[in-house]
């Protein structure tokens, strides 16, 4: 879990009763689903080995998804362990010393991702976002407006209630692309 309701509330500057931590956990689970598969990634790795399978079909670069690498512990090609000195981290890829052939799925990549904690520019879009649901929540998720014009008139008009150009932005920078 990124965020709690506690941030929720603290960004809100009020105390959410159980009541409103039963509206707003739903809010935070969904908006933490969204992100990570946004972003094809996780940041909580807890510092555990992460196994991903890659075909061989003659490239000599992998790019995984728990990025930046920490440390390799291993790649075996169809059950073959290399050598630590035949292959390289690059921090946002790996790269052999050969172009690799294997068997569909044969060449598995153990790493570690130093990707422990979700930025902090992230997170804190979340817990904004969480927050603007959790409080159009008794307008049934749809966001007024309001428009007075310079004779007295008001318009209340519905905007559109989707992702906020700020979750976009922040997204696309941490987005690691499906190679």
């Amino acid at each position: 879990m990124y965020i709690t309701y506690s941030d929720v509330g603290n960004f809100l500057n009020i105390t959410l009763n159980a009541n409103g931590q039963a509206v707003v956990n739903p809010i935070i689970e969904a908006i933490e689903a969204f992100v990570e598969r946004e972003c094809n990634r996780k940041w909580s790795n807890d510092n555990n080995d992460i196994t991903e399978k890659f075909d061989g079909n003659g490239q000599d670069k992998f790019f995984v998804q728990q990025v930046p690498i920490a440390s390799i512990t291993s790649i075996t090609v169809d059950g073959t362990p290399l050598a630590a000195t035949d292959y390289f981290n690059y921090k946002s890829y790996i790269r052999v010393n050969w172009p690799l052939f294997s068997l569909p799925q044969g060449v598995v990549i153990l790493y570690k991702s130093a990707a422990t904690s979700i930025p902090k520019d992230l997170k804190h879009g979340m817990i904004q976002w969480a927050a603007q649901l959790f409080k159009s929540h008794d307008d049934a998720g749809k966001v007024a407006s309001r428009v007075t014009t310079g004779a007295g008139i008001s318009v209340d008009y519905i905007t559109k209630d989707a992702v906020p150009l700020f979750m976009e932005q922040l997204i696309r920078a941490y987005r690691v692309p499906n190679i």
